[in-house]
């Protein structure tokens, strides 16, 4: 059922949610990520997904440089 936000000052489907630092409602809210530095919701949610696996890619590919580069020096 429709819920009225007075922030707004309009209805917001079910699961949505008037952020307090946007200032906005957003549909299905999930949190406000202070990273991306908006809300993740409907529309963004996969490209959220995106960020936190390229982030988990980066770190991992991060580690087994640097595991490389220090077995190389200690090898010499």
């Amino acid at each position: 059922s429709l819920h009225f936000c007075a922030s707004c000052n309009h209805f917001v489907p079910p699961r949505g949610f008037h952020c307090r630092y946007c200032d906005v409602c957003v549909r299905e809210f999930d949190h406000h990520c202070p990273w991306v530095g908006n809300c993740v919701g409907y529309r963004n949610h996969r490209f959220f997904v995106w960020f936190l696996l390229t982030g988990v890619f980066l770190a991992l590919f991060g580690i087994v440089f640097v595991s490389v580069y220090f077995a190389s020096y200690t090898i010499n």
